[in-house]
């Protein structure tokens, strides 16, 4: 309540209830904020859109306090969650990573001295299996703990591939987590978290589709004449060291993560066409990356009930993306055709960051915080074209340049307790993402590849309150966005695109949260917002402005309201319907997703430490596009999934 910025707290029961596994189903019932998985999965929020060529999300998610900025191989866990906080707004003063759209901070549970865990199972639509445990406890009271947890799941999918029967899109996960907390002295904490993650998707959701036909398509049946197969792996860690003075607090924290992709996809995508003249066929594209990333952050932080708060540090990040082979394969009048473009591409963030919270009276608080950041760049990269089996001689064209990104972010902000349970706050602050340059080419200069940094000055307003049996937080906000990344297709080669800036863009909206006590026994949530954007001056390749037109891939509006039921017996369910606005999903406006409804529901029994539930997700198999990517004539379209049902058990 008395953080002056647009935050959303989830609870482990909440994530349980509704079967959340993932970050778009974890953000469906939050304000202005959306998740897409697949092949071009990412988080939007307010307007703000991933940047392709920096693999970052406007929104950063921690995991144990390791960032998954890198949008590939990111994912939460579905155990040992303790509560997630979701922060909207640049986060720039009190995190060691920059973040332009806000933070989405996976807490996990600290093991204690009495050992305690569960363990579970589930079965559902598609063959979908799924097994769980977490335990945690102390090996040596008051000094040594040990937490483990874990999952696997599979699915069989449910598309099917026409050409052999089988399913197109079945996926394996899993994971395997640990954490370790050593106490020498009362002062002095150790913390060591690591983590491993495994995705593989055989085929994916996405089909490859004219756009005279957009709309009016079977999603269930593709023909696959390449097997397609996508292999996503995440190792990270972390270690913390925290000493507590008398006076403050002083941590470091030292964290690694390696994010592994390769993908073999057929680039028609199962519809039996192609964006290229009669003479081509067959058409791949491969993918193969590393992403390494090192962070080092101190922090220092003042302590207890002071009146006067603060917290502050230095941060230091290298990150090393390597792409290879990376391309497309194709037939050209006899002959199969390798196109490649082999880069490597390195970052580096220093920064010093800092925010105080100073009491100008009993009732009135002033917030000021800032960050002073330096970002390196440095592109390599080179394209080949050849013929399969032969030689790929010299490179057709070679690239190799750097560039450094400064900036300062300050944020002001004013709290006033109008009683103990109301808050008002007034907030201005600063967001950035980091330009760079597009690997994914075939000439130009350093200049038609370079594109700049994207900039955001927020303003928010907001009202929060916290009573007995009700609690609310809503929220105002204006963004005055400048050098917005834009995504684009080459008109001339659609299997090429680009990361440009257009002029400036407008952003605003209205944000609501509210949870009641309606009795013992029974909640309600509620959550909304409408949200306006508009694009600046952008001219596209072909000439036209979309000015005035919205931004893509954030939905106009979104309303979720819920309810949750605890019988004193041990039966509980809970109720969620969502409804999301048109979102269009290219700026040109041409392309876009009505408004439409889904509900998703759970029945249970728990008693005893047992839970047997029941659950089902998309309660009427609405069918929806959760992502569409503009090909010239043709479109790229991801469907949302129908109706599923499963069951599960936990101890």
């Amino acid at each position: 309540k008395d953080v002056p910025q647009s935050i959303s707290v989830v609870s482990d029961t909440e994530l349980q209830e509704r079967e959340v596994k993932n970050v778009e189903e974890l953000v469906k019932t939050m304000p202005n904020i959306t998740g897409v998985g697949g092949m071009y999965e990412g988080i939007s929020t307010r307007g703000l859109n991933p940047s392709i060529y920096t693999s970052s999300n406007p929104v950063t998610v921690y995991v144990g306090g390791v960032a998954q900025s890198n949008k590939d191989a990111a994912y939460i866990p579905v155990t040992n969650i303790d509560h997630v906080e979701v922060l909207r707004g640049p986060s720039s003063a009190i995190y060691g990573k920059d973040s332009i759209g806000g933070i989405i901070n996976i807490v996990l549970k600290e093991p204690t001295n009495e050992w305690s865990g569960s363990v579970g199972a589930e079965y559902g639509s598609h063959k979908y299996m799924l097994g769980l445990f977490e335990t945690s406890g102390a090996l040596i009271d008051d000094k040594l703990f040990l937490g483990l947890n874990g999952s696997a799941s599979k699915e069989d999918g449910w598309i099917i591939n026409d050409l052999n029967g089988d399913k197109a899109n079945d996926k394996k996960n899993y994971n395997f987590g640990l954490n370790l907390k050593i106490v020498p002295t009362d002062r002095f904490t150790i913390k060591i978290y690591g983590d491993l993650f495994h995705r593989q998707d055989n085929s994916l959701d996405e089909l490859f589709i004219p756009q005279s036909r957009f709309g009016n398509i079977e999603a269930k049946h593709i023909n696959l004449e390449t097997p397609a197969r996508v292999k996503q792996t995440s190792s990270s860690g972390a270690l913390d060291l925290k000493y507590e003075f008398d006076k403050f607090d002083a941590t470091s924290a030292t964290t690694f993560r390696r994010a592994k992709k390769d993908g073999l996809y057929d680039e028609d995508f199962g519809s039996k066409i192609t964006y290229l003249d009669p003479d081509h066929y067959g058409l791949i594209t491969f993918l193969n990356s590393k992403n390494d990333t090192f962070s080092e952050e101190l922090r220092f932080s003042s302590v207890g009930e002071q009146s006067f708060k603060w917290v502050g540090g230095l941060y230091y990040e290298n990150e090393k993306q390597v792409f290879g082979p990376i391309g497309d394969q194709y037939g050209d009048g006899g002959r199969t055709i390798v196109e490649d473009w082999p880069s490597v591409n390195r970052a580096q963030t220093a920064s010093v960051f800092g925010q105080i919270i100073y009491p100008i009276t009993s009732k009135f608080d002033a917030t000021l915080g800032g960050r002073y950041q330096q970002i390196r760049k440095h592109t390599k990269v080179d394209y080949f074209s050849y013929e399969l089996g032969h030689n790929p001689g010299a490179p057709a064209f070679s690239m190799d340049e750097k560039a450094t990104f400064r900036t300062f972010l300050p944020k002001i902000a004013l709290g006033y307790d109008i009683t103990d349970e109301l808050n008002i706050y007034a907030m201005y602050s600063k967001g950035y993402l980091a330009g760079g340059f597009n690997f994914y080419t075939t000439g130009g200069s350093r200049e038609d590849n370079k594109f700049d940094a994207q900039t955001s000055d927020d303003y928010e307003i907001g009202v929060k309150g916290s009573y007995e049996s009700f609690r609310f937080s809503t929220a105002l906000f204006y963004m005055d966005i400048k050098g917005t990344h834009i995504f684009y297709t080459d008109p001339n080669n659609p299997n090429i695109y680009s990361t440009a800036n257009a002029d400036k863009s407008k952003s605003m909206g209205v944000e609501f949260e509210g949870v009641a006590k309606a009795s013992k026994e029974l909640d309600i949530n509620l959550a909304a917002s409408l949200l306006k954007t508009k694009y600046g001056d952008y001219i596209n390749k072909d000439g036209t402005n979309n000015k005035g037109n919205k931004i893509e891939k954030n939905p106009e509006y979104k309303l979720s309201l819920g309810a949750s039921y605890y019988a004193p017996m041990g039966i509980y369910t809970r109720l969620d319907g969502n409804m999301i606005g048109k979102t269009y999903f290219d700026a040109q406006n041409k392309l876009a997703q009505k408004s439409y409804f889904t509900a998703d529901a759970k029945v249970g029994y728990l008693k005893d430490g047992f839970d047997v539930y029941f659950y089902v997700k998309n309660l009427t198999d609405k069918e929806y596009f959760s992502h569409i990517r503009d090909r010239a004539s043709n479109v790229l379209i991801t469907y949302g999934k129908g109706r599923t049902l499963g069951v599960g058990v936990r101890y």
